[in-house]
């Protein structure tokens, strides 16, 4: 079967369905719709980057200019196909969890390890590790335009600034500092609805962090999801009418924000084409169901399976750059670059396929099928421990800063796989750890 009005919008009814029973499994959680789960996040933004875009292509009559590799075209429906079973899989995992009855907690280990601080220590908290991250990116900027930092700014969007090869080499490491600039904004924004103190100093911060993130739209936007769910946790007026807000002005003020700054980014790169296609400006020439059906198309042929090499050796050695070593084991963009175009990966740049793709070239049909199962229920099991801690204490920032933070990568659904997800959380990750832990190191006259 070949992809055409009628069955895409089954397709489109199928999960839109689905995305409404994620509603109810949210509502299961909170006993409200008036939060935004890491959960139903996730499966939303996750239909969206899939069968949306796959199904505006169809609609518009561009099946043949997307999917531009494919020479059968069944595979885009049988990838559509494969993914709707992906997600209902994801939201069986989530069913799982709720059903039972067993109450999961992590108080004990909250008590003993996770440091609370008096709400009259988070602002200086959070000024001084943003202080230290701002700074710390005004230096990198600086550096890259030899000296001159203006300059930097000024031509840095003359090149493709969101390749995959990016991150890799020294960069890398400075993410750990670079994180530090959301981790004290968030930190100070929770200090500012908790205590109604302090707003035009927040306010500054947070546009002095999205000035800092200007060259990634994505970090923009997670940035202010996260604000978002902070404001759900601490701020009732808000909470009560985040349904509202979420569907009528911050969905398309996001959309917004991606393809004014895509249509930036590529007019001052000289790429506007006279017949402006925005999708193309909002999502990339590479969406996650092309890739994902040049993935099946391409395995009929070559029936090869890497069983988790793609994404485990991937996180070991991410930090080591390639020109290092240039036998580096491939994560998934790297394997579907080097498939549909050869050579362009050695010059930095990569195509983001998704994690259904990376799960598929991995796990098969059958395995990609437990693999979002699997998803489903840790991230489930993630949100339902983190609200118990939350409302054990509303004032440990700690958990509602892990909850935004968490929710707010489902932006990364865009295209990056198991990989950059992982490494580029865990300098989140740590930076709250080191912050909000409480430690003990022995030593032989007894602990310190």
């Amino acid at each position: 079967m070949t992809p055409n009005i009628i069955n895409t919008t089954i397709i489109l009814i199928i999960n839109l369905l689905i995305v409404l029973y994620s509603l109810l499994l949210n509502k299961k959680i909170f006993k409200s719709y008036a939060y935004i789960s890491l959960p139903f996040l996730f499966n939303l933004f996750f239909v969206f980057f899939y069968v949306g875009i796959y199904a505006y292509v169809i609609y518009s009559g561009n099946t043949y200019k997307y999917f531009c590799f494919t020479k059968d075209f069944t595979y885009p429906w049988k990838a559509i196909v494969f993914f709707t079973l992906c997600n209902l899989a994801y939201n069986i995992g989530g069913t799982l969890i709720l059903a039972k009855k067993k109450k999961y907690s992590i108080h004990k280990f909250v008590l003993k390890y996770i440091r609370v601080y008096n709400v009259s220590q988070l602002k200086r908290i959070a000024l001084l590790i943003f202080s230290i991250g701002f700074i710390s990116k005004l230096l990198y900027f600086t550096m890259l335009g030899h000296g001159n930092l203006f300059f930097y700014i000024q031509n840095y969007f003359k090149i493709q600034v969101e390749s995959v090869g990016k991150g890799v080499g020294f960069e890398l490491y400075l993410r750990f500092l670079f994180s530090l600039i959301i981790l004290g904004a968030t930190i100070l924004f929770s200090y500012t609805l908790i205590t109604r103190k302090s707003i035009i100093l927040t306010s500054s911060v947070i546009f002095l962090t999205i000035l800092s993130n200007f060259e990634s739209r994505l970090s923009i936007l997670a940035f202010m999801l996260q604000l978002i769910i902070l404001s759900c946790f601490y701020s009732k007026r808000i909470r009560n009418k985040i349904p509202y807000y979420f569907l009528i002005y911050i969905l398309p003020l996001f959309f917004v924000i991606i393809i004014g700054l895509g249509l930036f980014r590529d007019s001052t790169n000289n790429k506007i084409y006279q017949n402006l296609d925005l999708v193309y400006f909002a999502l990339g020439n590479i969406h996650n169901s092309r890739a994902l059906s040049d993935g099946l198309e391409l395995d009929s042929k070559y029936d090869k399976k890497y069983y988790g090499a793609t994404i485990v050796a991937p996180i070991l050695f991410k930090s080591i750059p390639r020109k290092i070593w240039p036998n580096k084991p491939l994560n998934a963009a790297a394997i579907y670059t080097e498939t549909v175009s050869p050579g362009i990966l050695q010059q930095g740049f990569a195509f983001a396929p998704g994690l259904v793709y990376e799960s598929y070239i991995n796990f098969g049909y059958l395995g990609s099928f437990i693999y979002f199962l699997l998803i489903g229920y840790f991230i489930y099991f993630i949100q339902i421990i983190l609200l118990k801690e939350f409302f054990i204490n509303r004032f440990n920032v700690f958990f509602p800063i892990i909850m935004s933070f968490m929710s707010s990568k489902v932006l990364y659904l865009r295209g990056e796989d198991v990989t950059l997800i992982f490494v580029y959380s865990s300098f989140f990750m740590i930076n709250y750890f080191l912050l909000f832990g409480r430690f003990k190191i022995k030593s032989i006259r007894g602990d310190i």
